[in-house]
């Protein structure tokens, strides 16, 4: 009854977060970290703490006073999870990095999980009509950020390997 408790609470805390973000431009980082510590916090739950995670933020950087645009660290964790580390039987690890590049974030994770290959052949067995949207609404928000502006946010996915290639 305690874990039923205390997980309803971190989702209301998370619906909370997403509703109050669809109305702003732009949040504190500390915000952002805070929001995925929750749903990385849900998730370990959802997948019986198959993983666990690290978030890193450099020295000097002022969590309080960086601002990003809601929900964009999210989906790549998101992914991270469900495609990486929750096909994992146990020790899984996402990791985030925070770090300072001359004026700009790098924001930047990591997991050892399966692989999006091997991913990607597990999920068109089994939903084989679902489409996954979450990479392609990221890639959109970008381009519709960078608009207009100076900035160049953009996602770079490398897959990493072992020595035997996996």
């Amino acid at each position: 009854t305690l874990l039923a408790s205390d997980y309803l609470g971190k989702f209301s805390r998370l619906i909370r977060f997403i509703l109050n973000s669809s109305t702003v431009d732009s949040i504190s980082l500390k915000e952002e970290l805070d929001f995925l510590e929750n749903y990385l916090d849900l998730q370990a739950v959802r997948f019986d703490n198959k993983f666990r995670y690290e978030i890193h933020v450099e020295e000097g950087i002022r969590t309080d006073n960086c601002f990003i645009p809601p929900l964009l660290i999210q989906p790549i964790v998101e992914n991270a999870v469900e495609h990486g580390v929750s096909r994992l039987e146990k020790d899984g690890l996402i990791q985030i990095e925070i770090l300072q590049e001359q004026k700009h974030l790098k924001v930047i994770v990591t997991d050892n999980g399966i692989g999006r290959m091997k991913a990607g052949r597990i999920s068109a067995r089994k939903r084989k009509n679902h489409k996954s949207l979450s990479t392609s609404i990221t890639k959109e928000r970008l381009l519709n950020l960078n608009k207009g502006t100076d900035e160049d946010i953009f996602i770079e996915t490398i897959d990493l390997t072992d020595e035997q290639g996996n």
